[in-house]
């Protein structure tokens, strides 16, 4: 995988030091001007990552200057650049193509800039951006695109901010006949060159730089429609498959549930973003899948992987992240889509089990956070995290459907979301402000928690029976220092005879002593039973039954500071052991009763407190409470 190069710049491209620290600082030559149009024409083919041929950029001055620049690979040879229609001086900085010689252009005023390039791209690696490789199984070879997050300037000089999309975009390519070449928007043309054709793509939704692709080799066109409401009213589905006999066969069922997928996302998140073109596949030896903009490169047809990346054209796609350390509002949401798949078209066992699979992967990250810190954000492994982008990130929204604890809502926020931010950018506190609208509820504490915090909190938890009350005592233990309590609602389950009952409380202080009443006895206490929450759970136990009046013993003085006295008012224990729990179960002081009347406890190692003291006498138990002081 390879890294973001640095901007540690000379001259005019010094990083701007007095950007927010919360977020990592953009070049300064990225204000210069705003980038509305690629027409990318390149020749390529199946057989190896050489590209021939040139990039247009219709670019809107912002603010006046004598140059411009361009992220691009300085490993490809550039025939010309054309500004206008002058030819334009050119020289590399790392991997920054600078262009002068053009005068003084003036803020408000459109150009649009040519340069002409070839030369092979990369190597093969998930982050390489052009791949060529054969898939050994179908015997067929493949060259794809994979831009995301820093890759898309080693193939086409562009500007690789997030926050300026294009409004448009043409992917022209020639390749050798015999071969099918897939890219975004709408295939408007096929044009015959001798021994070539050229394959016209164009988009006309605003889209960013790294979800421009291609894809060539010898493939099929298996495409179908996706029907919402009416025959009128659907999205054109289009698969580029292996052209081997038996692929289709053996895929079909699968890749025809995307229109299954298209349906439900449609109807949870709101109309399909880019209806009026498409939504595609083209399959590829690549590892996992990469959701380009209406036509998704991948590996196969998983169900989990299908509804994925279909998810990200809605969440990634149509509303993006405006900088890395966001990337949570791609990626968490895509990744809980696969969960709401399994819930509304899978079955409820599927669903369950990849929400626990979620948790398990977010646990093994007890110092991990969603939210990326500015020193991590040009690091291609942390910004796609499994354990914490995608899963933690997944797991976080599920919590957050429970607290706000109205599906009705819920969705409303994601469909709010999504409208506000059409077609542009957005961070993660833009969609907790859209939260907090739709919901009325303030999520500073939620998010503060488990989008900026660390970690997660490990619970202890005791309860016992007290007539007609249960009494539960919740203890956590944060996994991380950087955040002190996780203030967060909880279920409890409490199953008896003749009782199986759930109970919604909050824990807002810790320890908290909840008290329930209860109708019947229990015989058992069961913890987020549903699964809604990411935490470890220590210890759950059940306490000891206060009796309601016995006189086997007495205790003094209560409170006690460094000894306690025990008097036994009858026969001492024959088999007796004394202890003294904490609250939550775990025990503090035990000894042995050795048929003595009266026993002195030393406490000078008991913290102060509240605590239990149990008196075991054969089978029989006695429990008093008892405080633990100070005194001086």
């Amino acid at each position: 995988m390879k890294k973001l190069l640095l901007y540690i710049l000379i001259i005019c491209f010094a990083l701007d030091i007095n950007s927010q620290v919360k977020y990592s600082a953009e070049p300064l030559w990225y204000k210069t001007y705003d980038v509305k149009f690629y027409s990318i024409n390149l020749e390529v083919n199946d057989t190896s990552t050489y590209v021939a041929g040139n990039t247009v950029m219709k670019v809107e001055i912002k603010q006046q200057t004598d140059s411009l620049v361009f992220e691009f690979n300085p490993q490809l040879t550039i025939d010309s650049v054309v500004v206008g229609k002058q030819k334009a001086g050119h020289v590399f900085r790392s991997d920054l193509l600078v262009l002068r010689g053009m005068g003084m252009m003036s803020s408000g005023s459109a150009l649009d800039v040519s340069v002409y390039y070839k030369g092979n791209v990369g190597s093969n690696s998930f982050f390489s951006s052009v791949s060529s490789e054969k898939n050994i199984y179908w015997n067929t070879n493949v060259t794809w695109t994979l831009s995301e997050p820093f890759g898309a300037k080693n193939w086409f000089p562009c500007k690789q901010q997030l926050t300026d999309k294009a409004d448009s975009c043409w992917v022209f390519l020639t390749i050798p006949k015999g071969r099918k070449a897939g890219s975004v928007g709408l295939l408007v043309d096929t044009i015959p060159m001798g021994n070539k054709i050229q394959y016209q793509w164009k988009t006309r939704y605003p889209i960013a730089y790294y979800l421009i692709s291609y894809t060539v080799a010898d493939y099929k066109d298996y495409s179908f429609y996706s029907r919402l409401s009416s025959p009128k009213d659907s999205v054109l589905v289009q698969n580029y498959i292996y052209n081997r006999p038996g692929f289709l066969e053996a895929n079909k069922a699968d890749i025809d549930r995307t229109a299954d997928f298209i349906r439900l996302f449609s109807k949870l998140f709101g109309d399909y973003p880019f209806r009026n073109e498409k939504y595609g596949h083209c399959i590829a030896p690549i590892g996992g899948g990469m959701e380009h903009q209406t036509m998704t490169t991948l590996i196969s047809f998983d169900y989990s992987l299908v509804s994925h990346e279909l998810a990200h054209q809605w969440f990634g796609n149509n509303t993006t992240c405006a900088n890395w350390q966001d990337i949570w509002v791609n990626e968490g949401f895509a990744s809980y889509a696969e969960y709401l798949a399994y819930e509304n078209i899978g079955t409820k066992d599927d669903a369950n089990a990849w929400m626990i699979s979620a948790q398990n992967r977010a646990l093994r990250e007890p110092e991990g956070e969603v939210f990326i810190p500015a020193s991590e954000a040009a690091s291609d492994s942390r910004i796609f995290s499994t354990n914490l982008s995608y899963k933690k990130g997944a797991v976080i929204i599920h919590m957050l459907r429970y607290y706000i604890n109205n599906d009705s809502l819920f969705f409303r926020t994601l469909k709010e979301y999504l409208r506000q931010y059409r077609y542009s950018t957005a961070t993660g506190d833009d969609f907790k402000n859209v939260a907090e609208q739709i919901t009325g509820l303030d999520l500073d504490k939620f998010f503060s928690q488990w989008y900026y915090g660390k970690g997660y909190p490990v619970f202890d938890i005791s309860w016992k029976t007290s007539n007609d009350s249960l009494l539960l005592n919740v203890k956590q233990t944060p996994s991380s220092k950087s955040v002190s309590f996780f203030s967060t609602p909880f279920e409890i389950r409490l199953i008896g005879t003749g009782l199986d009952t759930t109970i919604r409380l909050e824990q807002i202080t810790n320890p908290q002593l909840f008290r329930v009443k209860v109708s019947r006895p229990v015989t058992n206490v069961l913890f987020d039973s549903a699964k809604w929450l990411l935490k470890s759970v220590q210890s759950i136990t059940q306490l000891p039954e206060i009796p309601s009046n016995d006189s086997f013993f007495e205790i003094n003085p209560n409170p006690f500071d460094h000894h306690l006295n025990i008097y036994f008012n009858h026969e001492p224990p024959r088999e007796g052991k004394i202890s003294i729990l904490a609250l939550n179960g775990s025990v503090v002081y035990e000894t042995l009763t050795r048929k003595r009347k009266e026993v002195i406890l030393n406490t000078t190692s008991i913290k102060p407190g509240t605590y239990l003291l149990v008196v075991t006498n054969g089978n029989e138990k006695y429990v008093r409470k008892i405080t633990k002081v100070n005194i001086y």
